[in-house]
């Protein structure tokens, strides 16, 4: 009677390497591509929404557009000041519902 032998030859181990590695760089990139998707969709919904905020406020102060800077140092007291509420950096945030960047630097000036 011959002896059957047990355990796989080299080849067959050599081919079932071969195929999980091809699985995982599938699945890598299959993963890429789904994340990119997903923050390519965050970024248009959120320039989607710039775009309203800046509509709204040219529509709020009769088709004039926001400041482009302040006069000053470009510093976050600078940016707090009232006198630079109008400043896009202050105003479009506002309109987004999130914090100007006067009130983040007036909450954590580190």
């Amino acid at each position: 009677m011959k002896k059957l032998a047990r355990g796989f030859t080299l080849t067959e181990l050599m081919i079932v390497i071969a195929i999980i590695i091809a699985l995982t760089g599938i699945s890598t990139s299959l993963y890429r591509s789904s994340k990119e998707r997903a923050n390519q969709a965050a970024a248009l919904s959120k320039m989607k929404a710039l775009g309203i905020a800046f509509t709204s406020f040219t529509v709020d102060h009769n088709g004039d557009l926001p400041f482009e800077d302040s006069s000053g140092t470009d510093d976050w007291v600078n940016a707090a000041k009232p006198e630079n509420t109008d400043a896009w950096y202050n105003a479009l945030p506002k309109l987004m519902g999130s914090k100007s960047v006067g009130e983040l630097g007036v909450q954590n000036p580190a």
